[in-house]
């Protein structure tokens, strides 16, 4: 994420303004202003999520869990919220970390997330004989 470009916005961004937007692969983040210290990510793909990626969260935190949707609550970092088959998560970062943390901390989870649904298209690929 531009980080620079996020910071020049936000000096005159209102609650819910787009700051920037990249795609991280199959995986694309927006990034909204939230407040003066913490901004929201959101990370969207044309699929669903894969099982796996549950799985990967629920090894960082707190799961709690609906029929529609789940929540990671990591403490002192951030709170995921997950629509695992509308292919959709919300992250909430905690208002102690900083910006630049925040960033990253969205990138990671975006890159782990679209590595798993490329395992998940490859599997899916029948080979070709010849």
């Amino acid at each position: 994420m531009n980080v620079e470009v996020a910071e020049d916005r936000r000096s005159f961004a209102s609650y819910g303004e787009i700051l920037d937007v990249i795609d991280v692969g199959r995986v694309r983040i927006t990034r909204r202003y939230g407040c003066i210290r913490r901004d929201q990510f959101e990370l969207v793909t044309k699929e669903p999520f894969p099982s796996a990626f549950r799985d990967w969260l629920a090894s960082r935190g707190e799961l709690r869990e609906r029929p529609a949707l789940y929540v990671i609550e990591v403490p002192g970092a951030y709170q995921l919220t997950v629509a695992p088959r509308a292919g959709r998560a919300i992250l909430m970062p905690r208002l102690a970390t900083d910006l630049t943390w925040q960033a990253r901390a969205a990138r990671e989870i975006a890159e782990t997330l679209d590595r798993m649904l490329n395992q998940g298209s490859c599997l899916a690929i029948p080979p070709q004989a010849g």
